[in-house]
């Protein structure tokens, strides 16, 4: 994931745009999902070097998660039943 500007939670929104082939302004606030500005924090460096973790949290109909060893990465996990996977019930 890149961080060209500085901001995690912007190359966050980037990225998941990118990668489901959405344009950034089709995609929800993500503030409505998590705090960005507690998401930036998580991962801000510490005086040794920079902080390492993990975190997940629903954005878009994904569960996105966010890792950070050496760089980040993320990944998308579909969460949102398509037309093939939904289920009515009889009635």
């Amino acid at each position: 994931m890149s961080d060209r500007d500085g901001s995690l939670s912007v190359a966050l929104v980037r990225s998941v745009a990118e990668l489901t082939g959405r344009e950034v302004s089709s995609l929800p606030p993500l503030h409505e999902s998590i705090d960005p500005d507690a998401l930036e924090r998580l991962f801000e460096p510490t005086a040794t070097g920079p902080r390492i973790g993990t975190i997940e949290f629903r954005y878009a109909g994904y569960l996105v998660t966010v890792a950070r060893a050496t760089d980040f990465m993320i990944t998308l996990e579909d969460i949102e039943p398509t037309d093939e996977n939904e289920t009515s019930s009889p009635g």
